[in-house]
């Protein structure tokens, strides 16, 4: 696990950090876009977990293509709200090869209008959204109103940063998979109805080898890897080691949207030890 890093710059309005983040938070995005979520110098195929370099100005990006990072957050977080009743209108920000998943902060830079917008009324509400996955061989219509897939990303803007023309910087936490349904829209941007996903749970008898497996490949994929990784919950060593695997856009999503907990472990270690090669 890695803990949040360094505090993040400060501008002329910083957004407030939840007591989640208090203990720090990840390196601000850079100010000025030099990259993008999908284009000419990308590999649409390539799987992500945060965005990627590309060839033409979108309306986000991370950091050099960094992958978001992991952190520790209590066992009972997030608190449940009303959207585990199901049908929950919340935004969408579709994104290329780009999957959040839950105890993972992702750092974007926001600059579309209408992606600015999103930002803006997520900061007068719950500040929830859902980040969704454009549909293979779709990246390139990110411009208008690609395809995404049924099962998404739901997550908090832990912190933000509002910069003197508009844009934003901003911190994504991922909270939990969803999946979702689009509703209509009078916004810029689109909206989806969300409702919540039920995991099957791996047998006791079978859970120790799988955790065994799953932490020692860990410790294969990240240097000085904390010990106490260990006794995480099964999914979240599972989404640890996805995080590590240099994997193509199909096997990603397989992987992303497996609800069966066995099936998906099964499915990261099998893809580890055809890969040896390290995600960058």
């Amino acid at each position: 696990m890695h803990s949040l890093s360094v505090a993040a710059r400060t501008r002329s309005a910083s957004g407030l950090v939840p007591r989640y983040l208090r203990r720090g938070a990840p390196a601000a995005p850079p100010a000025e876009p030099d990259a993008v979520l999908s284009g000419s110098r990308s590999d649409p195929r390539r799987a992500r977990v945060a965005p990627h370099r590309g060839g033409h100005e979108s309306r986000a990006h991370g950091p050099g293509g960094r992958r978001g990072d992991a952190i520790d957050l209590p066992e009972t977080w997030p608190p449940p709200g009303e959207e585990e009743l199901g049908g929950t209108i919340v935004p969408l920000f579709p994104l290329a090869n780009v999957w959040l998943l839950p105890f993972v902060v992702l750092p974007l830079h926001i600059f579309e209008e209408r992606y600015r917008q999103l930002i803006e009324d997520s900061l007068d509400g719950p500040g929830r959204l859902i980040l969704g996955t454009i549909q293979e061989d779709h990246e390139g219509e990110a411009a208008g109103n690609p395809p995404i897939y049924s099962l998404a990303g739901y997550g908090e803007i832990g912190r933000h940063e509002r910069l003197d023309d508009g844009r934003f910087n901003i911190w994504l936490v991922g909270l939990k998979r969803m999946w979702i349904e689009e509703v209509e829209s009078e916004r810029l941007y689109r909206k989806v109805a969300i409702h919540p996903t039920e995991e099957i749970e791996v047998p006791r008898e079978r859970e120790g080898g799988l955790r065994t497996a799953l932490s020692a490949a860990i410790a294969e994929r990240v240097e000085n890897v904390d010990p106490a990784h260990e006794s995480l919950p099964l999914s979240r060593l599972v989404d640890l080691l996805t995080l590590r695997l240099p994997i193509p856009h199909e096997v990603m999503n397989r992987l992303y949207s497996e609800l069966d907990l066995e099936k998906r472990a099964r499915l990261a270690l099998e893809e580890h030890g055809q890969r040896p090669e390290k995600e960058d």
